[in-house]
């Protein structure tokens, strides 16, 4: 159909299927039409290729594009999305409502009482909650006195958990903790605290 490409390979289906397909105009924050996909309780077995052709394309923003799936309950799930002779092509493993959307917010660093000076003598860890509003996080670079710093990524908490370890920094005295976080979309946060520990 006009604007949408949907290509199924052998055996991802477990039975015969009517396919069906209808479109409506995208809202104002869309940027394609909301495609509806079959539908989303038939299940897939693996990936098929759902490409979708844009109808607006923001001046130098291509880059930051993505095929987002829209649940019932509003909730988005962005798709790891690629550019491919002017349709935005990405593998899916369920039927549902898709469009284009876009990403230029940068990932959110919630501190959890972590200002500047804080004295965190005593502690055992340091948390540090991180989330994307969209594409998901790709990566988060923490250093403590500008050395790189072993965190744990609990992913279903979106939570950094940092262990203080004897060997590496010490005790009683000033750090510097800094920390970059980026998302799948390349947008960027970063956070520097001072702490004694």
């Amino acid at each position: 159909a006009d604007n949408i490409s949907v290509s199924i390979p052998s055996e991802a289906l477990y039975d015969t299927l009517y396919f069906q397909y209808k479109k409506s105009s995208g809202t104002n924050e869309m940027l394609s039409d909301l495609h509806y996909v079959h539908n989303k309780f038939i299940p897939v077995h693996k990936a098929y290729m759902l490409s979708i052709k844009p109808t607006v394309i923001p001046a130098g923003k291509e880059s930051k594009m993505v095929i987002v799936q829209l649940a019932d309950d509003l909730k988005k799930s962005a798709l790891n999305s690629n550019w491919s002779e002017g349709y935005l092509t990405a593998e899916v493993l369920t039927f549902g409502n898709f469009f284009i959307g876009i990403d230029t917010i940068a990932p959110v660093i919630s501190t959890n009482g972590l200002i500047p000076g804080v004295i965190l003598t005593g502690k055992d860890e340091m948390k540090i909650k991180i989330t994307d509003d969209l594409s998901g996080i790709k990566s988060y670079e923490p250093s403590i006195d500008g050395n790189w710093a072993l965190f744990e990524y609990d992913q279903k908490n979106n939570v950094l958990i940092y262990n203080f370890d004897k060997q590496r920094i010490n005790q009683g005295s000033k750090h510097n903790l800094s920390l970059k976080v980026t998302d799948n979309k390349n947008n960027t946060s970063f956070f520097s605290c001072d702490f004694t520990w």
